[in-house]
């Protein structure tokens, strides 16, 4: 039947799970099943439709169910995953076709009154590397091999003076992706920066604010790479002074606090590889009222 195909993406076995919208299977399911209806009223098998749509209605339940307990065991596995490397196997690299999906993960990473007041520097090639690797003449120099064994280092800057100028680009993009229609502009522009002024003392500076922002980034690109079978190294251990001297054509005005490594481990001098997650009981920190 033609709706059960198209409600779930076609022949099953060559979807990889991790491209599959369970939200849209949801959202779908209703048509499915009034498709295939109408298919068995079309083809003469009237006499057939309340059963075969009693099965079919249950094999799409299973299903939904099965694929949402197996996302669930994915999420949870790949968190379990997920550590700080301690060594980074410098001979292996992320692919280019990798880099990029970590690109668009960084450009739809979310903000306050999505504000995006960031810029992410990836450091790649040799060059840029021996610069990162100066940075650490005075301190943190544990963190200091990443810097050119790691196949990529992402550089996190926030913007300390946030304007409403700057802001306005935000809600031109909102106005012509078509989020927002364009006689709410005004609107959104001046409300909406009511709470970046909130935060803005009266010299200008919001960098606290914009800073925030940067580890709502920093949260899901860690969660791409864990996705992506990427492992990574956060970093509040650099020398900000350094790397706004160093770095200071590309970052151009913004802060870099914070920085993420981001490669392959070297297992065998890995302290941290394999180890097992130590975290606070669920009832330590998660409370339901």
């Amino acid at each position: 039947m033609p709706g059960l195909v198209d409600a779930i993406g076609g022949s099953l076995p060559h979807k990889k799970p991790e491209m599959v919208d369970i939200h849209a299977k949801f959202l779908t399911t209703e048509n499915a099943v009034q498709s295939d209806y109408q298919f068995l009223l079309e083809t003469d098998h009237a006499n057939t439709v309340s059963t075969s749509l009693y099965e079919y209605c249950t094999l799409v339940r299973q299903f939904i169910r099965g694929w949402i307990i197996y996302m669930s065991e994915q999420i949870i596995s790949e968190l379990n995953q997920r550590y700080t490397t301690k060594k980074y196997d410098a001979s292996k690299r992320i692919s280019s076709e990798e880099l990029a999906i970590i690109k668009e993960a960084l450009r739809l990473s979310p903000s306050s009154i999505n504000s995006q007041p960031w810029k992410f520097i990836i450091v790649e090639s040799d060059a840029a590397k021996q610069r990162l690797h100066d940075t650490f003449a005075n301190k943190h120099q544990f963190n200091q091999p990443h810097a050119k064994e790691a196949s990529h280092t992402l550089l996190l800057a926030h913007n300390p003076h946030y304007t409403k100028e700057q802001y306005r680009k935000v809600v031109d993009a909102e106005v012509s992706s078509g989020h927002l229609p364009a006689e709410m502009y005004d609107n959104m522009l001046n409300f909406a920066y009511q709470f970046a002024e909130a935060n803005t003392d009266e010299k200008g500076f919001n960098g606290h604010w914009t800073k925030s922002q940067i580890y709502i980034a920093l949260g899901n690109i860690m969660h791409t790479l864990a996705r992506l079978g990427i492992h990574s190294t956060p970093m509040e251990g650099i020398d900000p002074e350094l790397v706004s001297e160093l770095f200071k054509d590309e970052l151009d005005g913004y802060v870099c606090e914070v920085a993420l490594a981001m490669g392959y481990p070297l297992e065998s001098e890995d302290y941290n590889y394999g180890k097992p997650k130590a975290r606070l009981a669920l009832a330590d920190v998660v409370a339901v009222v």
